[in-house]
């Protein structure tokens, strides 16, 4: 579902001057999943050392969920990499999400962003 409504919002960006981009919010998602740190499937039992980016109604985020979602928009917004909030991340912490957590989700985040600048050096 990620990639459906990022192929609507880059329809959006391409139709308007008013858009500027489009942060990979969604993908950052589905890269947390293939890569094992988040569970595909909020209906089920979470498997072990992986998080749950779901809420209880399987609808909106969870803390996991939107923390992924605010590192990924703060590395797009300011260009900053999320990993130099560091494992200890204050919010993070504020929010009960353990050191390690945060910083695979940073790391998560890291790369969705990398990944964005590779594939827009490639457009024309």
């Amino acid at each position: 579902m990620a990639l459906d409504v990022r192929r609507g919002h880059d329809a959006a960006h391409a139709a308007s001057r008013f858009i500027d981009g489009v942060i990979p919010v969604g993908e950052a998602w589905n890269r947390a999943i293939s890569s094992g740190v988040a569970a595909a499937n909020p209906y089920r039992a979470i498997p072990a050392g992986q998080v749950n980016l779901w809420g209880d109604d399987a609808y909106h985020g969870s803390v996991y969920g939107y923390y992924l979602e605010a590192l990924t928009i703060f590395g797009s917004v300011t260009g900053g990499d999320p990993r130099s909030l560091g494992a200890g991340d204050a919010i993070a912490r504020e929010i009960g999400i353990d050191a390690h957590t945060a910083a695979a989700l940073q790391g998560i985040a890291a790369k969705q962003l990398a990944s964005k600048k590779i594939l827009e050096a490639a457009l024309p």
